[in-house]
């Protein structure tokens, strides 16, 4: 009897197995549990994914807070992602989910997982805050705002939803950040002191610019201003080099002193010039592309321009750079000349320029309306606008603005001079600093540098969303402006992200339903492959928007066989399920 019940004992042991090995190998699509449990995150904009059942036809997803006996939050989900919104700092958080088959009966449950959303002091809103001045009621964008010098995104009601943590020696409260904005795939790019940085939403580093190429018989240079990922997974960035190069006979010798970088060789007086460079970066971190300035610009060029701040420096000041849709013409903007200028990208001349005329020969569309201009940018294939501080050092009646100006029937005036001076608050000045950003619904997001205001504007100048920047002095107990540099927008923390699921229907059928959980439309790639990866059948999905679906029946005459989808907007994400 005894041995009869250890074999019973046995053999329900080895069915369990079974069917634990079953379950693994059967729902396996999406085996990753995210949040992981335990886990610290950074954001409150939380992407929920947990093992797909087979064959359910829905999931409830529970959240509350852990100490909660109740679950306070529930979602209704048709695959296993799900992403939830408004979850709070500093709050720890646990979380399970439910799956139903067709006939509303619960068939699996996960186990519980906790998490905490980690409270620091870059989104405590005592110590930093966005105060608005205006929203429109008629703004329902659900838009984020990047603020880089913050390292925060915030809402449109001005609360933070994510802030970039501390990555080592390389990003911490003395190491200042510039140019933080996301990448079209869903990660994120900023430039440090060192270095130009791309992470993921954790803060995680995946690529990370070499160091700067060395100048002939000088210091190394640096990168500066503005990193970007382009749609072809390369990297383009600006840097720097420094040449010394003879006073030009035009400079008298009681001026030279002035500038701190001059030196005697052999008897001629010489000086530093810092020269801007272009770069761009395989993900493999070979270069492939690079453009000098000094092959540009003049020293005539560089003596005879205004600057700024009217600091006695020798150089152009290259501050931004953008790359047009087909990846062709690249958009300098060199601040201390007022120019801006297009090159085309395979022969690398220079085929517009805007601004202040030269000495150089260069072709120049006369157009002196803006002055140390930040942010340059192509809009579309006609229209180029940026951010002009204007010459307010010189002159105390001139203020800052936005400008939008026609490439192909250009003007002496600007299709778009919007006047930063639209109310009383401030005076609409800003020395440094500033961005443009065209947003999906055709307004123009604006960052005023070094004055602390951010807003929102219509086409034709109707102010959608102000706040102002602001930090609090403790030892002084007020508040303060926080000038930034740059800010940037996107739809959400996860722009590109789908999900999907496949239940059997009858012999060899099934129903494949792919959701779009990101906040940008997307196409997708479904491939029906062997086990040998060799392609059975291809499929190719109409636009599915923001949260929508597309589904179709997919028959196999054989079951060795596994599905395949692939982003459109971000190929490096794909998702497989064995059949």
């Amino acid at each position: 009897m005894q041995l009869e019940r250890i074999k019973g004992r046995v053999k329900k042991s080895i069915f369990s197995v079974l069917i634990l090995l079953q379950i693994f190998v059967t729902f396996n699509l999406f085996s990753q549990v995210t949040p992981k449990d335990s886990s610290d995150i950074n954001y409150t904009q939380v992407l929920f994914e947990f093992p797909a059942v087979k064959n359910a036809k829905y999931y409830f997803l529970q959240v509350t807070e852990r100490q909660n006996t109740a679950w306070t939050k529930q979602y209704k989900c048709e695959t296993s992602t799900y992403i939830v919104s408004n979850l709070k700092f500093g709050k720890i958080y646990k979380w399970r989910a439910i799956a139903f088959d067709e006939k509303n009966k619960k068939v699996d449950s996960t186990r519980y997982y906790a998490f905490r959303i980690k409270g620091v002091d870059l989104i405590n809103t005592n110590l930093f805050r966005i105060k608005l001045n205006s929203a429109d009621s008629g703004n329902k964008s659900n838009d984020l705002i990047f603020i880089d010098y913050s390292r925060t995104a915030i809402n449109k009601e001005g609360t933070p939803v994510w802030y970039l943590p501390d990555i080592g020696n390389k990003v911490n409260a003395t190491q200042r950040i510039r140019d933080l904005k996301m990448t079209h795939d869903g990660n994120f790019t900023f430039l440090t002191n060192y270095s130009a940085i791309e992470c993921n939403i954790n803060g995680e580093i995946v690529w990370e610019t070499p160091e700067p190429i060395k100048s002939k018989g000088d210091s190394m240079g640096f990168y500066h201003h503005e990193f970007t990922k382009l749609k072809n997974g390369n990297y383009i960035v600006l840097g720097t080099k420094y040449v010394y190069k003879e006073f030009p006979d035009s400079i008298k010798n009681n001026s030279i002193e002035k500038y701190n970088t001059f030196k005697n060789i052999d008897g001629k007086k010489y000086i530093r010039i810092e020269y801007g460079l272009v770069y761009e970066f395989t993900s493999k971190k070979e270069l492939v592309w690079q453009w000098d300035s000094e092959d540009y610009l003049s020293l005539d060029d560089l003596f005879h321009h205004g600057n700024a701040d009217t600091i006695p420096t020798v150089g152009a000041h290259l501050n931004s750079i953008d790359v047009n849709h087909e990846n062709t013409q690249i958009l300098l903007g060199f601040r201390d000349l007022s120019r801006v200028i297009v090159i085309d990208k395979k022969t690398k001349e220079i085929v517009e320029s805007y601004g202040d005329k030269l000495f150089a020969s260069i072709k120049t569309h006369q157009f002196k309306n803006f002055r140390f201009q930040h942010d340059a940018r192509f809009l579309g294939d006609s229209s180029i606008s940026l951010f002009n501080n204007n010459a307010i050092y010189y002159n105390k009646n001139l203020t800052s603005s936005l400008m939008i100006f026609n490439r192909n029937k250009f003007k002496s005036q600007t299709d778009t001079d919007f006047n930063c001076l639209f109310d009383t608050i401030t005076d609409g000045r800003s020395l440094k600093g500033g961005s443009v950003q065209k947003l999906k619904n055709g307004n123009f997001l604006v960052c005023m540098g070094q004055l602390n205001r951010i807003f929102e504007i219509t086409g034709d100048g109707k102010i959608m969303w102000d706040g102002f920047c602001e930090r609090y002095l403790t030892a002084e107990k007020k508040w303060t402006n926080y000038p930034q540099y740059r800010v940037s927008s996107a739809s959400s923390l996860y722009p590109i992200w789908f999900s999907f699921r496949f239940n059997e229907v009858g012999k060899r059928k099934g129903e494949l339903l792919i959701v779009n959980n990101g906040s940008e439309a997307d196409t997708y790639t479904i491939y029906l492959k062997t086990k040998a990866n060799k392609i059975v059948e291809k499929y190719e999905t109409n636009k599915v928007p923001a949260n929508g679906s597309w589904s179709k029946i997919l028959n196999f005459k054989r079951k060795d066989l596994m599905i395949e989808v692939i982003s459109a907007n971000n190929p490096g994400l794909v998702k497989k399920l064995e059949l």
